[in-house]
């Protein structure tokens, strides 16, 4: 179990250096908030509010990166629907799917590829929110025999990054059959 978490935690470290979005500070927040705290203090209401505190930053760090990122893939979606689809107002009121279908239709293969890119980069880093803040709840209460899951878990899997998945996912496989890739190929992406 403790490989495991030294190996999340070098994950999430190494995915957060070059990466544009937002990704929690596993380790930051393991530390200073979960394991350096004096035994006889992990009771402690204040070290309570401390963490849930600092967990729901996080939070929200993780959810405004999530809506500043997937904003930006819409405009880039949007950005490249034809002039043609606009004039002919196909654009007025149209659903997620059905611009990205008009997307793929106007866009060359590279404006397409970087486009999933930037949906799988959206995407991982989502991941690894979701799941660093689910550990650092489960950590918190294996540590100090607490039942915070039941309070903050519902936060992430209510948050944007976490039902957002299900766009996102819908998105890259429809790009990805614009793209002519394989269902195999989507394991290597």
């Amino acid at each position: 179990v403790v490989t495991a978490m030294v190996k999340f935690g070098r994950h999430c470290a190494a995915f957060k250096e070059g990466h544009p979005f937002y990704v929690v500070d596993y380790a930051s927040v393991r530390n200073t908030a979960i394991e350096n705290v004096a035994v006889e203090d992990r009771n402690s209401p204040v070290v309570r509010e401390r963490f849930v505190a600092e967990w729901r930053r996080c939070l929200g760090l993780a959810e405004a990166g999530f809506g500043e990122a997937t904003v930006e893939f819409w405009r880039r979606v949007f950005a490249g629907i034809g002039e043609q689809d606009r004039k002919a107002g196909r654009v007025r009121g149209i659903l997620p799917d059905a611009a990205l279908r008009l997307f793929l239709e106007a866009a060359e293969e590279e404006a397409a590829g970087e486009l999933l890119l930037l949906a799988k980069a959206i995407s991982n880093a989502a991941l690894t929110n979701s799941e660093a803040l689910r550990k650092l709840a489960k950590k918190f209460d294996k540590q100090h025999g607490a039942d915070l899951s039941g309070e903050l878990l519902p936060e992430v899997y209510g948050a944007s990054f976490t039902v957002g998945q299900a766009t996102l996912q819908a998105g890259t496989s429809l790009i990805r059959a614009s793209l002519g890739l394989a269902a195999e190929d989507q394991q290597q992406d």
